[in-house]
Order: structure tokens, then sequence, then C-alpha cells
């Protein structure tokens, strides 16, 4: 990989390390704002160790995949001057 390769790769990647920790503070937020919210995370919980009692593989990381992606998202548009879509 060329030097300007390298550097284009890292300033990426650092433009998502940024993009993420903006996002998560975001949900946090969310949550300070709005706890009411978030109340289905204790069955969300319960869904988990129910998953993992059972020796299947939890779901709740692909949940927050999806999570973290539309704070990404609603960061990126917000940028962008446009809306991000509700999940």
């Amino acid at each position: 990989m060329s030097e300007a390769a390298e550097k284009k790769e890292v300033s990426r990647s650092t433009f998502r390390e940024k993009l993420a920790a903006k996002a998560f503070n975001r949900w946090l937020d969310d949550y300070e704002k709005n706890p009411e919210k978030f109340e289905h995370t204790w069955a969300t919980v319960r869904r988990h160790l129910k998953q993992k009692a059972a020796g299947v593989e939890p779901t709740y990381g692909e949940k927050c995949v999806e999570m973290l992606n539309w704070y990404i998202d609603e960061l990126a548009a917000e940028e962008a001057g446009t809306d991000a879509e509700v999940p």
C-alpha cells in the first residue's frame, strides 16, 4: 500500500471512530432526555439471557448495530442537511 493510500485509510478510520463516538454520545443523550423511550431495555436483557441459556446466539449485538447505524446516519444527515429515517 502506498503512503498516500495508508494516510487515506487512517483518515477514513479516524473519521469512522469519531462518528461512532458521536453516535454513542447521541444515544446516551437520547436516553437521558427520554428514558421512557428505552424502557424495553429490561425485556432485551431478559431475551438475551434466555437466548444464552438456550444455547442460541443472542441477537442483542445485531440490534445494537442497527441502532448505532441509525445514529450514525442521523449525524451524517444532519451534516448533509437532510433527515435520517427512523428504524
